[in-house]
């Protein structure tokens, strides 16, 4: 998800949920083109990584990965495996086109089923009920 917030509103929210603990919190570079992947952006991005770790312990970072090219631009300390269905990842010819029809599709099946991943990412969760 992509939320438009300050920086000052995302520190107080992982703050709320470093308080509460036991939450995963997926991090992602948004670089989508080779301008923006750049040396000074990576770097940034690792620095602010780095600090959330250090600043929120309570809280489980993961993945790291850049959305230009999908590799890793941080290695967090915690990274659990996961299991990723939603029309992006498991039909990217036609990507976010019908990600709601995949979902109503489909969630149900996929929870049921389970995985034996730490985590299971599903597009509209509301589908799965």
């Amino acid at each position: 998800m992509i939320y438009k917030i300050t920086c000052a509103e995302l520190l107080k929210d992982l703050e709320w949920l470093n308080k509460h603990g036991d939450v995963y919190v997926r991090v992602l570079h948004d670089a989508r083109t080779k301008k923006l992947h750049n040396e000074r952006a990576v770097k940034n991005f690792q620095n602010d990584c780095a600090a959330f770790e250090q600043l929120y312990p309570n809280i489980k970072f993961w993945c790291g990965k850049n959305l230009y090219n999908w590799t890793n631009d941080y290695e967090f300390k915690n990274n659990p495996s996961c299991a990723e269905y939603y029309s992006s990842v498991v039909l990217p010819k036609i990507d976010d086109l019908y990600p709601r029809c995949y979902a109503k599709k489909n969630n149900k099946m996929i929870y049921e089923k389970g995985t034996d991943k730490d985590i299971l990412l599903l597009d509209f969760v509301n589908y799965v009920v």
